[in-house]
């Protein structure tokens, strides 16, 4: 989602858009709520970023894909995606490293006015001086196809040494 967020943006924000008669660089805004979620969106992978290896915790259904193969880093690594969102949309000015391709990309600048570490962001996980643990409680309006329900990510060191089983079927299983 955040990559479409980003190319939207690029192209928003591109020459292009500019030169046309009723719009000017930089003269679009986000609708206030989407603007609202796309940080929310930011935040929450931040908060659940390993920062040694650039992984999260596994919610849901992944297909290891990136939409825009727009990195040399593995897909499962979010800080191309991660990093760039955070520059664009939060200003923020963070560790560079080979995740920086796709900002660039993007058309998102790598310096940006505010230098800031990772943060630990309070919510569901615990820190200790190696390791994380990431625990996920939701509740459902509706019958999701995977649950994550009492998810539980113990993280050491960059390792994630206990994860997610996976998807687990909602289908009954027939036996005989």
């Amino acid at each position: 989602m955040l990559q479409v967020v980003l190319w939207t943006n690029a192209l928003i924000h591109s020459n292009d858009f500019a030169e046309r008669p009723y719009g000017a660089r930089d003269s679009y805004r986000w609708p206030r709520q989407t603007n609202a979620a796309i940080l929310r969106s930011i935040h929450w992978l931040l908060a659940l970023l390993d920062s040694n290896s650039g992984h999260v915790p596994n919610l849901g259904a992944n297909d290891g894909a990136y939409i825009f193969p727009l990195t040399i880093c593995s897909f499962n690594d979010y800080r191309p995606v991660l990093y760039a969102a955070a520059r664009a949309f939060l200003d923020y000015n963070l560790p560079r490293g080979p995740w920086d391709e796709m900002s660039l990309w993007f058309g998102v600048p790598l310096e940006n006015r505010k230098y800031v570490q990772l943060p630990r962001y309070l919510g569901d996980q615990l820190y200790g001086k190696d390791s994380w643990a990431a625990l996920r409680t939701a509740q459902f309006a509706t019958r999701p196809s995977h649950a994550d329900q009492l998810h539980i990510d113990l993280w050491w060191r960059g390792l994630n040494v206990a994860q997610d089983a996976g998807r687990i079927s909602t289908t009954p299983i027939r036996l005989g």
